[in-house]
């Protein structure tokens, strides 16, 4: 009986190694689950602030497309049309009203047309760009982790690209109706100079005479001295 325990208790022995190996390995599994754990909470918390910041980015770039518009809408009002040709008037009062539905309306409407199509080419490429929709925070394809569309450098790239549009746009109007006003204007003041002969220095001489008379016509009390 005791040869036996004896043997039991040697294989026992034997077996001590083998059981704090395993020990060992249990508690290296629980720490690397524990590592995999605050792994999945950091990537969770980071794909939480990269989407937050996609959001403020989208609402940015939003936010500078529609102050665009409102700074064309405004250069364009500051304009005057009174020394306009026909067709520069024209084109200037349908780019107010595309931008004006654009911006003012809930449901923008197609502009109207004129009858020279290569003159509103402009107008109606702009009206285009302005009346995209834009996506929502509801959208499905928002959500979704493989759609690059709300990237940072994407809005950043589409909002660049239409505010060169919009700049070349403003451009050109402006360029065409400096052009017309000035086209205008040397013809109304075409033709010499006129210039009237005014006698300077005997004036001088008798704002001199009057300073120093009796009774001067002008005040000292009017006359700034210059020292």
């Amino acid at each position: 009986m005791d040869k036996r325990r004896g043997s039991y208790i040697e294989r026992l022995e034997d077996l001590e190694p083998d059981k704090r190996k395993f020990e060992e390995d249990i508690e290296a599994q629980n720490k690397a689950n524990e590592g995999r754990k605050v792994m999945l909470e950091t990537q969770k918390r980071v794909s939480s602030e990269k989407l937050e910041a996609q959001k403020v980015a989208y609402l940015t770039a939003k936010e500078n497309k529609e102050a665009g518009m409102l700074e064309a809408y405004r250069e364009l009002l500051k304009q005057d049309t009174a020394g306009m040709a026909e067709d520069v008037r024209s084109e200037h009062v349908l780019a107010l009203k595309c931008l004006r539905e654009t911006i003012f309306s809930n449901s923008p409407r197609f502009c109207p047309t004129v009858p020279n199509h290569n003159k509103s080419l402009i107008f109606l490429l702009l009206y285009l760009i302005f009346s995209l929709n834009l996506p929502t925070m509801s959208d499905s394809s928002y959500h979704s982790d493989d759609s690059d569309e709300l990237a940072p450098s994407n809005i950043i790239e589409e909002y660049a690209a239409e505010q060169s549009i919009l700049d070349s746009f403003a451009r050109r109007l402006s360029m065409k109706i400096k052009a017309s006003f000035s086209a205008r204007m040397s013809k109304r003041y075409s033709g010499p100079r006129k210039s009237i002969r005014r006698d300077h220095a005997g004036a001088h001489q008798r704002l001199v005479e009057d300073y120093f008379a009796e009774q001067p016509f002008y005040p000292k009390s009017q006359i700034v001295l210059v020292e």
